[in-house]
């Protein structure tokens, strides 16, 4: 699918970049805009990597992201563009197992709930670990517009 440049930019500015590996809040080896690495990948970046490369694990992240949230939950591709981004963000964040998680949330968006989905966001250890990511998504869910 092609990405909006608002949710890209939005989860670039959420992410931030770092072209050196680190070690995420979890301590799990991270590069880019917050790719975890796999064992290979230590090796093949460690010696950085450039933005290019950067955005382009990125699109591949969000791409495999998207596969995997729509082969479990096809109803996901129904709903709004800007909603279904705060979902594709999320999952980018938590892994598209840890949204699915989200049982409470993701009834509410799929009968078209979008205050009690923001509701349920926010009512999350999710939300209490990432601040200002969950307020900024919790209000795009109930507005369905980016913030």
């Amino acid at each position: 699918m092609n990405f909006s440049e608002d949710l890209i930019e939005q989860i670039k500015r959420h992410e931030g970049l770092e072209l050196m590996i680190y070690n995420d809040s979890r301590g799990f080896p991270t590069i880019g805009y917050g790719h975890k690495l796999s064992g290979d990948e230590k090796n093949l970046f460690k010696d950085g990597i450039n933005t290019a490369k950067a955005e382009q694990l990125l699109m591949s992240d969000l791409t495999r992201i998207e596969e995997e949230l729509l082969r479990k939950e096809a109803w996901i591709a129904d709903v709004e563009p800007v909603r279904r981004d705060v979902l594709y963000n999320m999952a980018y964040n938590l892994g598209a197992a840890g949204l699915l998680e989200f049982h409470h949330a993701l009834n509410m968006v799929q009968k078209r709930q979008w205050q009690q989905a923001a509701a349920e966001m926010r009512n999350s250890r999710w939300c209490n670990q990432v601040g200002n990511r969950c307020d900024e998504l919790s209000r795009q869910m109930e507005t369905g517009r980016y913030q």
